[in-house]
């Protein structure tokens, strides 16, 4: 039993650990959060951290749940996991850190498109893998709007 379970908690604090790392490195800039002028429907930082540490675990558990199919696909589908988690990861370096707005954005556009690739890799292997993304894609389509409105809002940062 407890090899089964391996796979998941393995890819889960993999997933964990990757979207918490950029937390550490640039958890100063987090006090500007409060600085900024937020589009309507913004959450607080806990309210961000939050959702995102529940969203991790999810993309850790699909991961596991893809690798232990015995398809063909699911290494096509393990690239475009780590890919889409890679780019979030520098997704928050550019907003966060670097404060640029409108690039991130883009970017974030284009995650959104890779994550959505990601997807449909999955549901080739596994359709549950695939169907537990929905909130992700949904969380990804509201970072979009939030990204676009402190651009709106703030403009392009003085320095980096």
């Amino acid at each position: 039993m407890r090899k089964h379970w391996t796979p998941y908690l393995l890819t889960i604090l993999i997933a964990i650990a990757l979207g918490i790392m950029p937390t550490i490195i640039i958890r100063n800039q987090f006090s500007q959060y409060g600085n900024l002028d937020l589009p309507w429907l913004s959450l607080p930082m806990w309210g961000f951290l939050m959702v995102w540490t529940l969203l991790l675990i999810v993309l850790g558990w699909s991961m596991a749940r893809v690798w232990q199919e015995k398809s063909k696909e699911r290494k096509k589908a393990a690239v475009f996991y780590a890919v889409q988690l890679f780019m979030n990861v520098f997704w928050m370096v550019l907003f966060f850190q670097w404060h640029i707005y409108l690039l991130s954005f883009f970017w974030l556009l284009a995650l959104t498109f890779t994550a959505a690739n990601m997807v449909e890799k999955f549901r080739i292997v596994s359709e549950a893998a695939a169907n537990i993304q929905i909130p992700y894609i949904a969380w990804l389509v509201y970072a979009l709007y939030f990204n676009f409105g402190v651009y709106l809002l703030n403009g392009a940062p003085v320095s980096l």
